[in-house]
């Protein structure tokens, strides 16, 4: 049997989704989504996770931005001011990690299949595989990391890469399998204008 609240939360912890979300919104993005499973304001959940407001602000318009969180919107009929309640949408969390997998896998399936016809970088770190285009506009350091990219991939890099795509698979596929019911979960957003 699952319990309802504690499976957002075991989401959200996944190392791999904890580096989604600091690959969208930075640093203390994952500090912040965990925080979000129930509506909250911007300066409750600075206080709570103990970060600036401003800082808050900033990483839940990247998170809005890309989708993985919404807010409900209500007016103050006395001061006429706006508050909003940010909640992460899972649905919308597991869809872009899961994309961004599927990703993932398609590029890491072409450049095996095409190994000779590209030049690739390789973060050893995270085993992260870039083309010349994405490198250059990382300025050869990764993402995720920011270790230096190395250029010359090896039939170990390929074999590195095979096994990635493989555990690409079967994460994908877990996720579905345990989590997909959160992606059923019903989300009330009243934007009041």
């Amino acid at each position: 049997m699952r319990s309802s609240m504690n499976d957002p939360k075991k989401f959200i912890e996944r190392k791999e989704i904890q580096l989604f979300l600091k690959s969208i919104g930075g640093e203390y993005a994952p500090i912040l989504a965990a925080n979000m499973i129930e509506p909250i304001s911007d300066e409750d959940l600075a206080a709570k996770c103990n970060i600036r407001a401003a800082d808050v602000r900033m990483i839940l318009n990247k998170m809005h931005y890309m989708g993985v969180i919404d807010y409900n919107r209500s007016k103050d009929k006395e001061s006429g001011w706006y508050y909003y309640g940010w909640f992460v949408r899972l649905d919308k969390l597991i869809d872009a990690y899961l994309q961004q997998k599927e990703e993932d896998l398609k590029n890491i399936e072409q450049r095996l299949n095409d190994s000779d016809a590209f030049t690739l970088y390789i973060c050893r770190k995270c085993e992260q595989t870039y083309d010349f285009d994405r490198a250059t506009s990382l300025l050869y350091h990764c993402p995720l990391c920011e270790t230096i990219l190395d250029r010359d991939i090896t039939d170990e890099d390929l074999k590195k890469m095979a096994r990635m795509a493989e555990q690409i698979r079967k994460e994908t596929s877990e996720i579905r399998r345990q989590f997909g019911h959160l992606h059923a979960k019903k989300y009330k957003t009243m934007k009041v204008i």
